[in-house]
């Protein structure tokens, strides 16, 4: 009889435990996977790459060809924030530099540019998990013989 009274006391402790405490707590919801097209650049958090870019035509060696368009496209990127919370955003470093100090180049992202003198040209965009950063480079003043590199990095931030 004790035993069975013990057990029904400790059947009622942990049912009232249970409704003192609530219902447990829902995991947030999580960033999926990202899915991206075939030759696209996939940043995860902490992950960077640096590489090469063709040179664009420049106003130096435009003049043999005036109608070719000025931007060379990199490619796109998408950081890839999976398994972290959903609305964590993101965001990509862009540093491109080269090797003539008397050339000038500039990034687009996105289509939009922001003309500096810089050398490196750095940007930073802020980016959602799995949406597309279109980069091209353009040259104000520049030649064929120039080297030309892009850093990229994925980083997540509070939004």
């Amino acid at each position: 009889m004790t035993t069975r009274r013990t057990w029904l006391i400790g059947c009622a402790l942990t049912c009232l435990a249970g409704t003192l405490a609530g219902p447990a707590a829902a995991a947030p919801n999580k960033n999926g996977p990202c899915k991206v097209p075939s030759g696209a650049f996939v940043l995860k958090a902490g992950q960077s790459r640096e590489q090469e870019v063709a040179t664009p035509v420049g106003a130096i060696n435009s003049l043999a060809s005036p109608t070719v368009d000025m931007a060379t496209t990199v490619g796109d990127f998408y950081v890839d924030l999976a398994g972290r919370p959903a609305g964590t955003g993101g965001l990509i470093p862009f540093t491109l530099s080269w090797d003539n100090e008397l050339s000038d180049y500039d990034l687009f992202i996105n289509g939009k540019t922001e003309l500096s003198e810089d050398h490196p040209e750095s940007r930073v965009v802020p980016v959602n998990h799995c949406v597309k950063v279109s980069v091209k480079v353009d040259v104000f003043v520049g030649l064929p013989i120039d080297k030309l590199s892009l850093k990229s990095a994925g980083r997540s931030s509070a939004r």
